[in-house]
C-alpha cells in the first residue's frame, strides 16, 4: 500500500494544460486539464503518474476532447504515503463529477472498476491491461514475500483493517 518513488521524473501528460489541486477526503489529488469539450480521463497504474498515459492526449485533444490526468493518492504530485484501490477509487469520484469515458491502465483499471461500481457516472470505459481479482495479487504478493498460509490470512486481515474492504469483494 506504500507505492515506491519514480526513479526519474517525467515531463507533464498534458503540454499546455492546467494543473490543478482538488481536495479530497483521501487527500489533495493533483489534476492536470486541457482542452475544450466532453471529458476524458487518462488513469494510471500502481506507482505511476499522470504522464504514463501521455501519449493518448494528443490524438484526444486534436479530437475535440477534454483530457484529464490524475496523480492517484500518494503517486505522483498528489498528497498520501499510501494508497488502495478503494482510496482511490473513492478520490476519483470525490475529485471528478461525470465523465464522457476513460482510459485506465494496470490498476488504474480496478480502480475505475472500483469507482464505477460505486456510482461514478462515466459514458466510455477502456481498460488496458486490467487485472481481474485483487485477492490473487494480494496472494501472490504473500507468497513472494515468503508468508505461509497463516501468515497470509494475517496480511489479508490486516489489509481489510487497513481498506475497510474485503480484497475478496475487489
Amino acid at each position: 500500500m506504500t507505492p515506491r518513488l519514480p526513479k526519474r521524473r517525467r515531463t507533464s501528460a498534458l503540454h499546455g494544460g492546467e494543473t490543478l489541486r482538488i481536495a479530497t477526503k483521501e487527500g489533495e489529488i493533483a489534476l492536470q486539464r486541457a482542452g475544450t469539450g466532453p471529458a476524458i480521463m487518462l488513469l494510471h497504474g500502481w506507482e505511476g503518474r499522470a504522464s504514463d498515459l501521455a501519449a493518448f492526449a494528443s490524438p484526444l485533444l486534436k479530437a475535440g476532447y477534454t483530457v484529464l490526468a490524475m496523480d492517484l493518492p500518494a503517486h505522483g504530485a498528489s498528497a498520501g504515503q499510501y494508497s488502495s484501490i478503494p482510496q482511490s477509487a473513492r478520490a476519483l469520484r470525490e475529485a471528478l463529477g461525470s465523465l464522457y469515458a476513460v482510459v485506465a491502465h494496470s490498476m488504474g483499471a480496478a480502480i475505475l472498476t472500483e469507482a464505477l461500481y460505486a456510482g461514478l457516472a462515466v459514458q466510455r470505459a477502456v481498460l488496458i491491461s486490467a487485472p481481474a481479482y485483487y485477492e490473487s495479487y494480494a496472494r501472490s504478493f504473500a507468497a513472494t514475500a515468503g508468508l505461509d498460509a497463516e501468515g497470509t490470512e494475517v496480511m489479508l486481515t490486516l489489509l481489510y483493517d487497513a481498506i475497510d474492504v474485503d480484497v475478496h469483494e475487489i
